[in-house]
């Protein structure tokens, strides 16, 4: 009886396992997925200059990520270059994009976010 008990469980667990399809990016419902807390990062500043220095030293070494970045689209994720990250790497024919921005507003694929049901 244990046994047929134990076989029901792992097939049971087998069903639950392969009914998984891995597909959350296509369901408008699921945002959150390994999403962390949202929270604020920004340095303190205390009114002491020995600490004022040290904030303007660490300001120094950030750098902004908004401008013109190379952009690249593709209508298929299979059809995605595979190696752009290589220092050899001709992207010459891509686009620009303005960063902060969003690609479907500056002309590339079709916007995703209206839900017309």
């Amino acid at each position: 009886m244990r046994k047929l008990f134990v076989f029901f469980l792992l097939l049971l667990a087998t069903v639950f396992v392969s009914a998984q399809t891995f597909t959350e990016w296509q369901d408008p419902a699921v945002f959150e997925v390994n999403k962390l807390y949202p929270r604020a990062n920004l340095p303190q500043y205390r009114k002491d200059a020995i600490h004022r220095v040290q904030c303007n030293d660490a300001m120094n070494r950030v750098s902004t990520l908004d401008g013109q970045w190379a952009f690249h689209y593709v209508p298929n994720a299979d059809e995605r270059p595979t190696d752009f990250f290589r220092t050899d790497y001709d992207d010459s024919g891509w686009g620009t994009i303005p960063v902060p921005g969003n690609w479907e507003l500056n002309g590339y694929g079709v916007p995703v976010y209206v839900n017309t049901t």
